[in-house]
């Protein structure tokens, strides 16, 4: 009989030590507050996970106190496996343990019907089972990439085509060359040189007198009009002019020229297609300071009129 009794008391003592461990709290308590409501988290556990279950659970509870609520964070490990990491906020240290064990005793949830304490916790069942919700990194500015900015100083080159008018007798077709700086968007320095065609005047049968211009000029203009596919520039600036005039069939053929300072005031109309040309068009109107008169003959030939206005169009090239 004593093996027997023996037998029995091993066996005994068997279930209880393992019942102990099936109880035996495998959640860590970590942090100063509501330690003292541990014991509440393990009996609320008890309540909602099988005994069979509840060796499988394991993990920790981190509480802290703020203001006026308890931030609580859980880690749940299942059959040696972690989950996660889930956070949520009480209003006590009572409601953070049994919300907690509610989160823990989701981690064994098998899907069929209403998860214990799930409704009243306002957790939900896939808690463990989706991912969690990324965390931003706020530790580090956002950098922005620089926004490109626009070249100071951009050369223009070009040629166009010359209409000017009241300088000779007649109007005068030419050409000209133009050297223009931007500064900034809208700012621009600009020289200009230009010669125009002869033209001829028929004094008698066989005297004929050619006249042509040549000039220089310097000017500076702003755009008021300033878009994306179009731009409007008021300019201002001086000009020195030269005319020119050569006789023919007289019985002493001469060479003669005037020159005159003239200020200029002027509008231009740009367009850029494609971005590298710019189609240019250009009005100015200048006021000679001296009007001095070409004579052959004691006859006036020609005269600078008050106004010269100058037409010109053509394209430039942007560097």
């Amino acid at each position: 009989m004593r093996p027997a009794w023996l037998a029995l008391m091993l066996l005994a003592a068997g279930a209880v030590s393992a019942r102990a461990r099936a109880q035996e709290s495998h959640f860590a308590w970590r942090g100063p507050d509501c330690t003292s409501s541990a014991p509440l988290l393990e009996r609320r556990l008890a309540e909602l996970v099988e005994p069979q279950d509840r060796p499988r659970l394991a993990g920790s509870v981190a509480v802290t106190q703020g203001a006026d609520r308890y931030a609580v964070e859980v880690s749940i490990d299942l059959d040696g496996r972690p989950l996660g990491t889930r956070r949520f906020e009480a209003k006590d240290c009572a409601r953070a343990a049994e919300t907690a064990a509610v989160a823990a005793s989701l981690a064994v949830f098998d899907g069929q019907g209403e998860p214990q304490g799930a409704a009243e916790s306002g957790i939900s069942p896939d808690i463990w089972t989706r991912r969690p919700d990324p965390t931003p990194d706020f530790s580090r500015p956002r950098s922005e990439p620089p926004p490109a900015q626009e070249p100071l100083l951009r050369p223009r080159l070009g040629l166009l085509g010359l209409v000017e008018v009241a300088a000779l007798p007649e109007p005068a077709a030419g050409g000209a060359a133009e050297l223009e700086l931007g500064v900034g968007q809208r700012w621009s320095l600009g020289l200009l040189g230009s010669m125009t065609a002869e033209q001829g005047r028929q004094l008698q049968a066989t005297q004929t007198v050619s006249l042509w211009l040549r000039s220089a000029a310097l000017r500076a203009c702003v755009a008021p009009k300033l878009e994306a596919r179009y731009r409007v520039d008021a300019c201002a600036g001086a000009s020195v002019n030269e005319a020119r005039g050569r006789g023919e069939g007289f019985d002493e053929n001469r060479t003669a020229s005037l020159t005159w300072l003239a200020p200029l005031l002027g509008v231009n109309l740009s367009v850029p297609a494609p971005s590298f040309i710019e189609w240019r068009g250009e009005l100015e109107a200048s006021a000679p300071l001296s009007r001095r008169r070409f004579l052959v003959n004691g006859s006036e030939v020609s005269r600078a009129s008050f106004v010269v206005v100058a037409l010109r169009f053509g394209a430039l090239l942007r560097f």
